[in-house]
């Protein structure tokens, strides 16, 4: 059932849950077994009373156009010594979850940390993932979880959508930076990506660091964050990727992060749209096209149920989304656009 939020997404919830569902992490010092990844979807609650006191069915046109969207994959190091950290990262996240969720871009969020507690949250189609995270190892881990006959995170990336690794950690990596982006960029099959650090390195402005810019070799400390190492290897392959490096111990630059990764993705890809049918549901999706008759579109449960030759979507709250195969096999045959028939909620 179609349902519409009555009110805005409060920050204050979003961190609460993180909150939760990462400390366990650092009581435990990071010896818990069972790591996790969470990987959350766009998502919209709200109570199926909402919407207008009079309704009447209708049909809504909903057209292919071509926008950017984005994989965040963020890679929490929970070392002990990450313990007194909790707290901002726990906000951090919760603003860049509501700044997804409000700003309504296409972007999905992975989070990778040991946590056997965080399926806590609600999970979207991605599911968990067993993948720990420790002191300098975060793109190991994302290497040997990306491996044939794992369970692999790369599976939850989106061929059509820029990949961007933002590494957190208070230390440095194990190995060099360009062997890290060679090994990525073979594993990743040709995907385009960028590694970016949230770390222990300090700028003069606390600002961000962008590619054409050297290595910062000082620590920072603020806003109860202390930066032990200021990561040197992270910040190569971030260069190499061209991608971004901030302080985390100052709320300005993890902020400034949030909205630079965000900031190309405004709005919602090809195939997905946002619903705005208050007390309404989805009673039938059609592919629509001037050349072409209308071709019913089988609603899927869960992603993984889509394959070439099947004309599929899933509804998540009021974000639709087509199947990848989907859109493409559409598009390429001449259609244009889908139009939804929405019954009123009795």
């Amino acid at each position: 059932m179609l349902t519409v939020a009555r009110h805005q997404p409060d920050v204050e919830e979003y961190m609460r849950r993180w909150k939760a569902a990462l400390a366990p992490l650092f009581r435990s010092g990071g010896r818990l077994t069972g790591p996790q990844v969470f990987h959350a979807l766009p998502r919209e609650t709200g109570s199926p009373d909402a919407g207008p006191a009079q309704c009447k069915p209708r049909v809504q046109r909903l057209a292919f156009v071509n926008r950017p969207s984005v994989d965040l994959v963020v890679v929490i190091d929970t070392s002990g010594s990450m313990a007194t950290e909790l707290p901002k990262i726990a906000r951090w996240l919760a603003e860049l979850e509501l700044e997804i969720v409000t700003s309504k871009a296409d972007a999905q969020l992975l989070v990778v940390a040991q946590q056997r507690d965080l399926n806590r949250r609600p999970k979207a189609d991605g599911g968990s993932f067993n993948l720990g995270v420790q002191s300098n190892d975060a793109l190991d881990v994302l290497l040997a979880g990306a491996k044939e006959g794992s369970d692999r995170w790369t599976d939850s990336l989106r061929s059509s959508a820029d990949l961007h690794i933002v590494v957190v950690t208070d230390d440095n990596a194990r190995g060099r930076g360009a062997q890290y982006v060679a090994r990525l960029t073979e594993a990743l099959g040709g995907t385009r990506f960028s590694v970016n650090l949230l770390g222990g390195l300090d700028t003069a402005d606390r600002g961000l660091l962008s590619a054409d810019q050297p290595v910062a070799e000082t620590t920072c400390s603020g806003d109860g964050f202390l930066g032990l190492n200021p990561g040197l290897g992270y910040q190569e392959a971030a260069r190499l990727t061209n991608g971004l490096r901030a302080p985390f111990c100052y709320e300005a630059s993890r902020r400034a992060l949030s909205a630079e990764l965000l900031r190309a993705p405004p709005q919602l890809g090809t195939c997905a749209w946002w619903l705005d049918a208050p007390g309404h549901r989805v009673e039938r999706v059609d592919a629509v096209g001037p050349r072409h008759p209308s071709t019913g579109l089988i609603r899927e449960r869960v992603l993984s149920s889509c394959y070439a030759t099947r004309r599929s979507y899933r509804l998540a709250d009021s974000l639709l989304v087509l199947c990848e195969s989907t859109c493409s096999a559409l598009r390429s045959e001449g259609y244009d656009a889908v139009e939804v028939k929405l019954e009123c909620v009795e």
